[in-house]
């Protein structure tokens, strides 16, 4: 990932400090310590230093990526990471994100609250009144309060105290990480990242973090852990951090050979929970491979249809994102569609319904960017009148979806701005939507073969075609009602109240880009 701002220039007045991505090699767990002083009392600030690869450029073009996907499966809005500084100022560090939600002091039970380090949040409780919550996406890199000390509520007195869970992203270069290589060994994440996730929750002060991984191609997989704090670890870590530290300052000290090894840690000790069960988003099917994921055969996959029946709300909510064709659409790329740097080169959309009535919640989050539409549009999407365009993002970094709201029942105005924009964690939002060719309940993408074409029709006899549509003769049409009904009788396309997509550039690897809406004479 990119450097945090407060880390670069903690850097500089503290040349010796190590950082949470350094501390798996400061205890020896990828290759020798005496090498690793070596390398950053000589080798740093030098024509040799390592300033990156192919493998961790793809992480930091990825990231934002990686973060608005994790949102949407969970639901858990993320803000910025911030940069944390022990006491003493030697170990720091920088992590991927924050989550912040209350938990009852009393019996455990938590409830996800969308806060953080954003600028504004307005709830309004009171009663008969919708509540409104406005999030303005803040950046990673915005300026922040430093932040030295840790998270810990010190509020005991409220039955309701505010928790932060921590995030840390990973995004491999060409596949999920391998859980039987001894080094990744016992739950199947490598131990310099454990090493780097505990380091992080002792210095903030933080009890969870999630480690979310996510690979984007040659398909779309995921699966995340949820690890704990152990104090044993910083117990046995924090010392031996600080060792080295000084050993970098001052030198290391004659003794100091590629033979030396600290004692090892028994991460077994560590407590570690399955999150998101390894998962193909591209083949809609969980990835089943005990040789390569042994810690999560160990437990009972709720995404298997014995167990699916058992699913708690939230593993059956994170399952519906899982499966739901939008989270495909919005974050599995083919490899010809995008750029150099990962990024998609056209504008793709996905037209959508609801399989049903949207809930309430789910549109709380929402910011219309016409005040025309906001009075009407919000009891409109909630009854399912309106179809919606989702829009896929070009860029991540900006932690919206674009949607376009089409109502059946006002004709369609080009100069009306009828689009509002979603944030990735309203996932009761997203998975209330199904691409309208989809004519079962079932969650399963669509192949683009099921959409016709009023042009032709399944017909040869070019006679038997409109001649002319209005002013878009030159383009595709695609039906975007239900029932894809064409009137060969009529010199015109005539489909009632209903309006067709009209793409420009199209594609045989891509279902549609360069779309617009038009409405056919009758």
């Amino acid at each position: 990932m990119a450097q945090h701002p407060d880390k670069i220039k903690w850097k500089e007045h503290m040349s010796h400090g190590l950082s949470a991505s350094q501390f798996g090699m400061a205890l020896g767990l990828c290759g020798r310590v005496v090498d690793f002083v070596d390398y950053l009392r000589n080798i740093v600030g030098t024509e040799l230093e390592f300033t990156g690869n192919a493998s961790t450029s793809h992480g930091i073009v990825t990231e934002a990526k990686s973060r608005s996907l994790y949102e949407l499966l969970t639901g858990n809005a993320v803000s910025d990471g911030g940069f944390f500084l022990t006491d003493d100022g030697l170990l720091g560090c920088s992590p991927d994100g924050r989550m912040f939600y209350r938990t009852n002091s009393q019996n455990g039970d938590s409830q996800p609250q969308v806060k953080g380090n954003i600028s504004t949040i307005e709830v309004d409780t009171r009663e008969k009144a919708v509540p409104t919550v406005k999030i303005p996406f803040r950046s990673k890199w915005q300026p922040q309060v430093h932040s030295t000390s840790s998270l810990e509520s010190s509020s005991s007195s409220s039955p309701m105290q505010e928790k932060c869970r921590l995030l840390e992203i990973k995004s491999p270069f060409h596949s999920l990480y391998d859980g039987s290589k001894p080094a990744y060994q016992p739950f199947g994440i490598p131990q310099q990242y454990l090493c780097q996730m505990q380091g992080q929750m002792a210095i903030a002060g933080v009890d969870e973090c999630d480690f979310f991984v996510y690979l984007d191609k040659p398909a779309c997989q995921v699966v995340a852990w949820r690890v704990y704090r152990s104090q044993e670890f910083w117990e046995w870590a924090g010392p031996k951090l600080r060792q080295v530290s000084q050993w970098v300052r001052d030198g290391p000290p004659s003794w100091l050979n590629r033979s030396f090894e600290f004692d090892a840690f028994d991460f077994s000790k560590l407590v570690v929970e399955p999150l998101i069960f390894p998962y193909d988003i591209t083949e809609n099917a969980p990835i089943r491979d005990p040789r390569r994921f042994p810690f999560f055969e160990r437990h009972p996959n709720p995404y298997e249809s014995t167990t699916s029946l058992l699913l708690k709300d939230d593993q059956e909510a994170l399952l519906r994102s899982l499966m739901n064709p939008v989270t495909r659409f919005l974050f599995y790329s083919e490899t010809d569609s995008q750029t150099e740097d990962g990024m998609q080169k056209e504008e793709c959309v996905l037209w959508c319904r609801s399989e049903k009535p949207i809930p309430e919640s789910a549109t709380v989050g929402i910011s219309w960017n016409s005040l025309n539409v906001e009075k009407n549009s919000t009891n409109d999407i909630a009854n399912w009148n309106m179809k919606v365009a989702v829009k896929k993002p070009l860029d991540f970094n900006n932690g919206i979806v674009i949607c376009t709201v089409h109502n059946r029942q006002v004709k369609f105005n080009e100069n009306n701005d009828n689009s509002i924009s979603v944030r990735y964690f309203e996932r009761l939002f997203f998975t209330s939507l199904l691409p309208l060719t989809t004519q079962s309940p079932a969650l399963e993408a669509v192949a683009p073969s099921t959409v016709m074409d009023p042009l032709n029709d399944g017909c040869d006899d070019p006679s038997s075609r409109p001649e002319t549509v209005n002013e878009c003769s030159q383009r595709s049409f695609y039906f975007i009602n239900e029932t894809k009904r064409f009137d060969k009788r009529r010199r015109s396309c005539s489909i009632s109240d209903d309006s067709v997509i009209i793409i420009e550039n199209e594609s045989t690897s891509r279902r549609s880009v360069s779309i617009e809406v038009c409405t056919l004479s009758q």
